[in-house]
């Protein structure tokens, strides 16, 4: 199954309605896993580090 990634998570809590604390959240490793690739790619970016983005 493909996965999308998002810079702003807001807008994906906003494209699946879902604005509620994170300990009321299922879907919590989603969105670690969503932060930490996207903190990765801003990183890679700033430093000028072109590497491919792949699992």
């Amino acid at each position: 199954m493909d996965k999308i990634y998002f810079y702003d998570t807001g807008v994906r809590n906003a494209l699946i309605n879902n604005f509620n604390s994170i300990q009321l959240r299922n879907d919590k490793g989603q969105l670690w896993e969503n932060f930490l690739l996207a903190e990765r790619m801003k990183a890679n970016s700033y430093n000028e580090t072109f590497v491919n983005s792949y699992f």
